[in-house]
């Protein structure tokens, strides 16, 4: 794989790499892995959150329906 980046992103990336102390090539596999560990994470803390929602919204739910007549 070939991966072009813009001479913005090459600086970033050799910044990022240099305060790490690791190479361009190491950095960028990290930071796809961490890319890849968020992604595959995502279901997770969207289902979190709407449970969550669900759980407010079941114990509000006379102050919501009150608010909703006005």
């Amino acid at each position: 794989m070939t991966l072009q980046l813009t001479a913005e992103e090459q600086r970033g990336l050799e910044a990022c790499a240099s305060y790490l102390g690791i190479s361009t090539q190491d950095a960028a596999r990290q930071a796809i892995r961490e890319y890849i560990e968020r992604f595959n994470n995502r279901g997770a803390v969207e289902t979190s959150f709407v449970s969550r929602a669900k759980e407010l919204v079941e114990r509000d739910k006379e102050i919501l329906d009150a608010l909703a007549k006005d």
